[in-house]
């Protein structure tokens, strides 16, 4: 109750606000709404569905997602496979 109705819960409460806004507009284009839908192919690298349920890819365009918090993913890719 110390901080039932205080100006200092007040204005953390307009900081989160604040932020959280700050957050989803420097979102707002970053491509995670981008049309998800796939079909699998046939060639070297397409992903196929798996048994027993063959359910769909989640997310399949993830890849393509602006990051944040780092400049790109690229320092956790892994090496190709020996030839």
């Amino acid at each position: 109750t110390l901080f039932l109705d205080s100006q200092a819960k007040k204005d953390g409460i307009a900081v989160g606000v604040a932020a959280a806004d700050a957050i989803l507009a420097l979102r707002a284009d970053d491509g995670s709404d981008a049309d998800a839908s796939y079909t699998p192919g046939s060639e070297p690298g397409d992903y196929q569905l798996t048994p027993p349920d063959f359910a769909p890819v989640f997310r399949p365009r993830l890849g393509q997602v602006a990051t944040f918090g780092i400049e790109n993913g690229a320092k956790f890719r892994l090496p190709p496979p020996p030839a």
